[in-house]
C-alpha cells in the first residue's frame, strides 16, 4: 500500500519528473512508518506550494529534540530515544541527496503536539 501512495504522490504534479522523486518521497514516507509505534498515526499528503510538489508525512509518535532534528539527514545516525527501531540510518540522507540532485530539499520541523513533520519539497517544472 505505501507504494501505492508513493507512486500516487509522485504522480500528483506529472512536472515533478525523474525517478528518483519517488525515490525520495518512498523513503520520506517509510521513514515516517519505522519509527511508529502501534497505534501511532502517519499522515500523508501531496499538494502544490507555488511552483513546488510537497510531500507532506507527519507521525504523531514522540519526536525528534531541536538537536536530533539537526542530525537526523546524517548517514547512518539512530537517535539513542528510538529503541527498537532497524535499518541502516540513511532513509532521511538518502531523501535529501536525492531531492538535493533534484533541485529541490528536505524540511524536518516538530509536529505538535508531538511528532516529525518532513516536507519532501520538489520545483514542479523539472528543475535540476
Amino acid at each position: 500500500m505505501e507504494g501505492q501512495l508513493v507512486q500516487q504522490a509522485a504522480q500528483r504534479d506529472d512536472r515533478a519528473e525523474g525517478d528518483q522523486a519517488p525515490l525520495a518521497f518512498e523513503a520520506v514516507v517509510d521513514q515516517g512508518g519505522e519509527v511508529g509505534a502501534p497505534g501511532a498515526h502517519v499522515e500523508l499528503r501531496c499538494t502544490t506550494d507555488g511552483p513546488h510538489t510537497v510531500l507532506t508525512v507527519t507521525d504523531d509518535v514522540p519526536g525528534l529534540t531541536p538537536d536530533e532534528i539537526q542530525q537526523a539527514t546524517t548517514r547512518f545516525w539512530w537517535s539513542t530515544r528510538q529503541n527498537g527501531t532497524s535499518g541502516p540510518g540513511l532513509g532521511l540522507a538518502i531523501a535529501e541527496q536525492l531531492l538535493a540532485g533534484r533541485g529541490g530539499r528536505l524540511e524536518l520541523t516538530p509536529a505538535h503536539p508531538q511528532g516529525l513533520k518532513a516536507r519532501a519539497v520538489l520545483p514542479s517544472g523539472g528543475a535540476r
